[in-house]
């Protein structure tokens, strides 16, 4: 496979990216053979019913591993990673993800 290197002149103001994705089983059970994440409120359904989500949940972080995507093949693109600067970024989760969202 050709990559082609994302460079400065390559960027325009303006310029927006874009990315969608189902989670599946498959990618949840990857994600929890990967962290060794088994919380309760994302493996047991009858656990997660008696919470405030009312069902199984998407790990947050899973969720956010795809900026990375976003970053490294999107937009700036390939070559690019996301470089997290002390105290100017942090990770605030507003919405949860259920599977096939």
């Amino acid at each position: 496979m050709s990559y082609h290197l994302t460079s400065f002149d390559d960027l325009k103001v303006g310029q927006k990216a874009f990315l969608r994705k189902t989670i599946t089983e498959a990618d949840l059970s990857h994600f929890i053979a990967i962290t060794g994440d088994q919380n309760p409120l994302h493996v047991d359904e009858c656990f997660a019913e008696q919470t405030f989500f009312g069902q199984k949940i998407v790990h947050g972080m899973l969720s956010a591993s795809l900026f990375s995507t976003l970053v490294g093949m999107h937009l700036p693109g390939i070559g690019a990673i996301f470089k997290i600067w002390k105290g100017c970024w942090h990770l605030c989760f507003y919405q949860f993800f259920r599977r096939a969202d």
